[in-house]
């Protein structure tokens, strides 16, 4: 027997501009679960993350590399997790910015690819 799966987050990939974020935020105001949209443009100009009661404010140092592929989709990911745990915005977004932050200045200690190489997501358990 298969089972019914129902979204529990629905996540929205990067937008390009300010107005283009405003499209799917009038569009999904009838909807009343959570809406994850990807915090790469607003991280990288003003360095916050788009929530209904406005913006939450992730400051963390910026940090010299090439190694930022996949950033924008680790810390929405990281966010979406712990959001899974039952917690407000707030916490799990500074968790995961956190974490973010040392997969960032982790990453040159790796030689993953050329160019652009990825952040080191399991900086934690994996030196």
């Amino acid at each position: 027997m298969e089972e019914e799966m129902t979204p529990q987050v629905i996540k929205i990939g990067m937008l390009f501009s300010p107005e283009i974020v405003a499209v799917p935020a009038e569009a999904d105001a009838d909807y009343s679960g959570p809406v994850m949209r990807d915090p790469v443009l607003v991280a990288k100009s003003v360095d916050a993350l788009l929530a209904a009661s406005g913006t939450i404010a992730l400051e963390q140092s910026r940090v010299t590399t090439w190694n930022t592929h996949d950033t924008g989709c680790s810390l929405s990911s990281a966010i979406t997790a712990e959001l899974a745990k039952g917690a407000p915005l707030e916490g799990p977004a500074g968790r995961a910015q956190v974490w973010l932050h040392g997969a960032i200045c982790a990453a040159d200690d790796r030689a993953i690819g050329g160019g652009h190489g990825p952040v080191h997501h399991f900086h934690g358990y994996w030196p």
